[in-house]
């Protein structure tokens, strides 16, 4: 989806020179006064080319549906080859006794 955004930039600088006697330097809050900057700027982003990274999140999200779907079918598998082993047992028990 495109996207508009708006943006304000306040910058400035202090200026000190290091090791160097005699030069005179304006106080830091006058420095700061007659340095600063202001920028005020729109940004806006069209994506054309994500890397077709939608199309394959939807691959993904089908693969993983369908993963679930073969599991949620072995445990049924798994259950009604228990519920036979044991009805099995019973009958066993019962024709034994």
């Amino acid at each position: 989806m495109p996207v508009i955004g708006a943006f304000y930039v306040y910058s400035s600088f202090y200026y000190l020179p290091l090791n160097q006697p005699g030069n005179v330097v304006n106080p830091f809050w006058t420095q700061i006064n007659d340095n600063k900057n202001h920028y005020i700027g729109l940004r806006f982003s069209m994506p054309i080319f994500n890397g077709f990274k939608t199309s394959r999140n939807v691959q993904l999200a089908k693969l993983e549906f369908q993963k679930k779907n073969v599991e949620a079918e072995q445990e049924k598998i798994k259950l009604r080859q228990l519920i036979e082993q044991e009805t099995a047992k019973k009958y066993q028990n019962e024709t034994l006794h």
